[in-house]
């Protein structure tokens, strides 16, 4: 038998393991399931993101006659290119700079797997561009290419686990990458990564980069906290989700540097930035892949074949720089005399004046009728992939750090723009019909019309500042507001709750952890007007209920 003091040691230890374990739940508490208390999900016995790819897929489909996709039965309109259903424009491989869309070329190649396990590159149009088209990879922090002929005359093997997927529906695609993504998950769901940060301007695209680049290779799949400066607060996914719409404002703001704006308002990495900033970008959009969270990346068409692994050539360049892509594909078939007389030699200027020579020594090089073809593939590679390379390297290997490219090359460009961004468009319709209301006395109708009525008549811009006042971002992800989640990938849709005009209760409040708006019981439709007004104005981030 113990002395009385071991006993009271053992006694008060045992006290302190279980109030830590207390403190341990409440903590789990708080972060993980307070948002759950209030998820509601529209659709009967669909609970998460794959239960609803799983309905998709055997809800049917009808494909696009222009870019070939399988859009969902009860899509009106092409995710992709945006044709109607009922259209009849033929798909075509378009090989003049007269294309209409990025979406009707992503079936311009494809990728093949032979009987013993390799996979090559083909093209619709064959073999014979196979010279002048190029993929990348990272070799010692920058860029390399290689033509698709160099790349299918050595051995690369697929990976098992992929084989085959490539060829499936988007829809079957999409589930195969969210069982993926599970995969990766496994263990991860309690341990808890806090980041802290600002909100102010490209300081929170800095801090984003400093913390994530300093993310340990054991804790990039760890669920985020976030905490902002001097703000209260229990992040249970709606600060997450404001962290995100933070950024990626930031981020992809060209007057912020990070990237520059191309042809039709696409981006592209700014080759005039510090590469060093790139890896924890590239994490960044990993973890959006990872977390389920649409960003406004509109990324140019050659940036997302690099993140897919597709290959890349003269035809593209016209989504990225219409003026080059046209004086080049004019040189091409110029005659001796015209391109001697464009006194061209094998040097471009780079975006900060500096000469850099395509080959050794290039701009003692003259461009003539018989070296015009590598001057032209010389020029494209620059433009397309090697004009930053440190940068590229750097941002290619932070999304491959969360997302291994083996799984974004399931998708091509378009599909992986898709999952990436969400929707353009905040369809009213879509949003009303998968909208949950709490209530139902007649004053509670009135307010919900008259909110119907107001959101129909804003502007875009008022749209989504309202949507992120409420879910904490203002994108829409590819499967319309049927896709609004949880952090952990539960569904829980946008809710209304009408409540009694208080004291304290004079403007709408938004509860960011569970999608939901509560609007006090105006008595007039005046009144609502102007108070959505004002919410679709002003600074919609800062702690609120999230």
């Amino acid at each position: 038998m113990g002395t009385p003091s071991t006993d009271v040691f053992v006694i008060v230890t045992y006290v302190v393991m279980f109030v830590l374990l207390i403190a341990w739940g409440v903590c789990q508490y708080v972060g993980q399931t307070r948002a759950g208390d209030a998820i509601v999900s529209l659709l009967p016995g669909v609970d998460t993101v794959q239960d609803l790819a799983s309905t998709d897929t055997a809800a049917g489909t009808w494909t696009c006659t222009a870019c070939a996709f399988a859009n969902n039965s009860a899509a009106s309109a092409c995710l992709l290119c945006g044709l109607g259903q009922r259209s009849e424009a033929p798909y075509v491989c378009v090989s003049t700079p007269k294309a209409t869309t990025a979406a009707q070329h992503r079936r311009d190649w494809h990728r093949f797997v032979l009987p013993d396990g390799q996979y090559r590159w083909q093209h619709v149009r064959g073999e014979s561009i196979e010279a002048d088209a190029y993929v990348v990879h990272v070799h010692e922090a920058s860029i390399r290419t290689e033509t698709v002929a160099e790349f299918n005359a050595r051995r690369r093997e697929a990976s098992e686990d992929v084989v085959g997927v490539h060829a499936l529906s988007f829809s079957l695609k999409f589930q195969w990458f969210l069982k993926a993504l599970a995969w990766l998950k496994v263990g991860q769901r309690h341990k808890f990564v806090t980041l802290c940060t600002t909100r102010h301007g490209d300081d929170v695209v800095q801090a984003m980069c400093r913390a994530l680049d300093a993310l340990a290779e054991a804790d990039v799949y760890k669920p985020f906290s976030v905490r902002f400066d001097d703000e209260p607060g229990v992040d249970a996914g709606g600060l997450e989700r404001e962290w995100y719409t933070l950024v990626a404002s930031a981020l992809f703001d060209p007057a912020t540097g990070f990237f520059a704006t191309t042809h039709g308002h696409t981006l592209e990495i700014n080759a005039a930035m510090d590469p060093q900033w790139y890896r924890g970008i590239g994490r960044f959009i990993g973890r959006a892949l990872f977390d389920g969270h649409a960003l406004p990346a509109r990324f140019n068409v050659v940036l997302l074949k690099h993140l897919v692994g597709m290959p890349f050539g003269l035809d593209d360049l016209r989504f990225v720089d219409p003026s080059l892509h046209a004086s080049l594909h004019w040189l091409v078939t110029a005659e001796d005399h015209d391109v001697a007389a464009l006194a061209l030699d094998f040097s471009v200027l780079s975006p900060d004046g500096r000469v850099i020579d395509l080959v050794p020594g290039g701009r003692d090089v003259l461009v003539t009728n018989d070296n015009k073809a590598a001057f032209v593939a010389r020029y494209v590679q620059y433009r397309c992939a090697t004009r930053a390379p440190a940068a590229l390297a750097a941002f290619l290997d932070g999304v491959n750090d969360i997302v291994p490219q083996r799984m974004l090359s399931v998708f091509d460009h378009e599909e992986l723009r898709l999952v990436l961004c969400g929707l353009d468009a905040i369809d009213v319709a879509d949003w009303k019909r998968h909208t949950f209301i709490y209530g139902g006395s007649s004053s509670d109708e009135r307010t919900i019309a008259w909110f119907w009525d107001i959101v129909a008549g804003f502007s875009h811009a008022q749209r989504a500042r309202l949507l992120q006042f409420v879910t904490g971002s203002p994108c829409v992800p590819f499967q319309g507001f049927r896709g609004l989640t949880t952090r952990d990938g539960k569904l829980c849709h946008f809710t209304l709750r009408v409540v009694p005009m208080t004291d304290t209760m004079q403007y709408p409040v938004a509860r960011t952890c569970c999608n939901r708006l509560d609007l006090p019981d105006y008595k007039s439709k005046a009144v609502l007007l102007e108070a959505l007004t004002l919410v679709a104005a002003m600074d919609v981030t800062g702690f609120s209920m999230a």
